[in-house]
């Protein structure tokens, strides 16, 4: 299997304090010094380690020199052989932080935000009361009021954890890739009664709906982590949890089956094959088919039309791919894209 055999060729983690956050970075340093830099700013520099772990080693020296040049020097890292995925990536830094001794376990994405100051502190805080924690989407801040208490979801934005529910449910599982290790996770807990919630005085920002969604990749992903988590689960998962899944699984395949139709694009058909092909196997690929459609930032002269775009956020708008979307960050920036033919030689994503 692709991420089994994690190889560390670097590991400088050296504990100072015990909470750790831990963010895996692949090749997109920018991102994710802006990320560490933001968390820097809004928590401090002292009581909590940041572990970035590194596939392929090209972003931890940039993301370390600009953490340097604002004084905070409680950061270290894991250099991986290879690219292994999200969650590849999370389970090495989990399973090497618990190794070394850690208390506190804070996961997340290299390009999600945390917005309230001192939210590291409330995450953890919150532990008195639940076993995980998560921080609130800014976009559903205003919309609860009270802790919302999870079943069927997770994201690894901020998922903040203790040693106790490690020991509990032990680490994230690895085989994913990409995606589906975060709702894994949650459900695995939830499956021996532990109690999971969102912290609604906690808030977090992220480009939820990246229009990455309608291409290849994210299709090959979703079907595959699907399939594994419905039929091939090495953990315990309720049998409700697996069944909600499956019906995730299926509408999701018939949303696929009418952009192949809207878009005239086979390639989506033929990435949904790979996608169960590689299940059957127990491998996986990194070369996809190609899309026959790309999405391209409007001219600066169409911004006007943001307010009447498709708003890619809400769920009832990426049924069927339109022409135009507008993206939003969740605290008021945005940007308008529109779907366009693939140039002829143009390599896609």
């Amino acid at each position: 299997m692709f991420n089994y055999g994690i190889e560390i060729l670097e590991n400088t983690i050296n504990r100072n304090n015990d909470i750790c956050v831990i963010i895996p970075t692949f090749r997109s340093k920018k991102a994710t010094a802006r990320t560490v830099l933001s968390l820097i700013s809004g928590n401090g520099k002292a009581g909590y380690d940041i572990v970035l772990i590194d596939g392929e080693g090209y972003d931890h020296g940039y993301v370390l020199e600009k953490a340097r040049e604002v004084g905070f020097s409680d950061l270290f890292y894991l250099v991986l052989g290879r690219n292994v995925g999200a969650a590849g990536a999370v389970y090495a830094g989990q399973k090497a932080c618990y190794e070394c001794g850690y208390e506190y376990f804070v996961m997340t994405d290299n390009d999600a935000e945390l917005i309230t100051a001192g939210g590291i502190d409330l995450l953890v805080g919150s532990l008195r009361r639940y076993d995980i924690v998560l921080p609130t989407n800014i976009d559903a801040s205003k919309q609860r009021l009270e802790d919302r208490k999870l079943g069927f979801h997770g994201l690894m934005h901020y998922m903040t954890i203790s040693r106790d529910t490690i020991d509990k449910v032990g680490f994230v599982n690895h085989e994913y890739f990409i995606a589906m290790e975060d709702l894994d996770y949650v459900t695995r807990a939830g499956s021996i009664g532990l109690k999971v919630a969102a912290i609604q005085d906690c808030l977090y920002y992220h480009p939820m709906r990246k229009i990455s969604l309608f291409y290849n990749p994210t299709i090959y992903f979703t079907l595959r982590n699907h399939l594994m988590y419905v039929f091939r689960n090495p953990n315990h998962v309720a049998k409700r949890y697996r069944l909600l899944s499956l019906i995730q699984l299926l509408l999701y395949l018939l949303i696929k089956a009418a952009h192949s139709v809207q878009l005239r694009d086979t390639s989506i058909i033929k990435t949904a094959l790979m996608a169960f092909r590689d299940f059957m196997s127990r491998s996986i690929t990194l070369d996809f088919p190609e899309n026959n459609f790309t999405f391209r930032a409007a001219d600066p002269r169409e911004r006007g039309d943001w307010p009447r775009l498709y708003d890619l956020n809400k769920g009832r708008n990426r049924v069927f791919v339109m022409r135009g979307y507008r993206v939003s960050d969740g605290i008021g920036a945005h940007s308008c894209l529109r779907r366009s033919a693939r140039c002829s030689g143009e390599k896609g994503r």
